[in-house]
């Protein structure tokens, strides 16, 4: 059986929350050849996106991708953006949410392993750079 990650979970639960309190969630996604995003507004690898109500259409989040129509300058546009590819969830008003690591090969990090007494400990490889939530106006 295949464990799917908390990740969606967590997404599903900060947007339900953000919606409940009148507040606007945003997704903070690591840009990659696996997501369909308008790539006029991507900036440093990644996107920002409202992913309100009242900003998109169809909104699904599944357990492997979230898909949304939206408007970008008055044109709809599809978004396609695999859950392994979420960087953070958050509320535009408060900074309220979760952020996520993304491994340069799109995956999620792995949780952390107790090492018992007598196990090899592998060097650590070189880290990318921490994901960060930035204040959207």
């Amino acid at each position: 059986m295949s464990v799917i990650t908390t990740t969606p979970y967590f997404i599903r639960a900060i947007h339900e929350w953000c919606c409940d309190n009148g507040m606007t969630p945003y997704l903070v996604v690591a840009v990659s050849a696996q997501t369909r995003v308008p790539v006029e507004y991507v900036k440093d690898g990644e996107i920002t996106l409202n992913i309100s109500p009242t900003a998109t259409q169809g909104l699904q989040i599944g357990n492997e991708v979230i898909t949304f129509s939206a408007r970008f300058n008055g044109a709809s546009r599809q978004i396609y953006v695999p859950v392994n590819r979420v960087r953070a969830v958050f509320a535009r008003e408060d900074g309220t949410g979760m952020a996520f690591e993304v491994n340069d090969d799109g995956q999620p990090e792995p949780p952390p392993t107790d090492e018992g007494p007598g196990d090899e400990v592998q060097p650590e490889p070189e880290k990318a750079e921490r994901p960060r939530l930035k204040v959207v106006k």
